[in-house]
């Protein structure tokens, strides 16, 4: 997160960051945010003074966070799993717009959706799919600005976003009979 000032020297400047909670440095001009588990508003104040006279302004940015769960296997018409008879994506109902393409091993198209966060996911007996690894390339719209990926392992990747975040992967469909 950064405080854009304009053309004042940020030597001249207070900065202070509320909450200072994950802030690395909450008296910086732009502290470093560690992690957030739960969407935070962060409100920076900023005070200049000059010639004996003070000026203090306020905004606020909010950081959103949501988890996103990948299945990376499923088995339909298995009546025993419960609710793993479709391919879906927790978490997307967070999005407009997610586009989902799912293929086959030979590369060939077997299902698309350009709004799958708001579907109840791939079934792939509709599909005529058979038992094996199938392909996923999901693209999840965002905002102007960074996002920050973090995958189960704990690695963090950053986006500078403006259009679609692409994930990538495959799915293993079983069949039990």
């Amino acid at each position: 997160m950064m405080a854009n000032i304009g053309d004042v020297d940020p030597e001249d400047c207070e900065f202070s960051w509320t909450p200072s909670t994950n802030l690395d440095d909450s008296a910086s001009q732009s502290p470093t945010i560690d992690f957030i588990e739960n969407t935070t508003e962060y409100t920076v104040s900023v005070s200049y003074s000059t010639s004996g006279l003070t000026c203090v302004s306020e905004a606020s940015i909010r950081i959103e966070t949501c988890e996103i769960t990948i299945p990376n296997v499923f088995s339909p018409d298995n009546l025993s799993t419960g609710g793993n008879n479709t391919w879906r994506v927790e978490g997307l109902d967070a999005f407009n717009g997610v586009k989902c393409f799912i293929y086959n091993r030979w590369g060939t198209e077997v299902y698309s959706h350009i709004d799958f966060g708001s579907s109840a996911g791939w079934d792939p007996g509709i599909d005529g799919a058979e038992e094996g690894v199938y392909y996923y390339v999901l693209e999840i719209p965002c905002n102007e600005g960074d996002e920050l990926i973090t995958d189960q392992a704990g690695v963090i990747t950053e986006f500078d976003c403006n259009g679609m975040v692409p994930f990538t992967g495959t799915i293993a469909l079983y069949r039990v009979n």
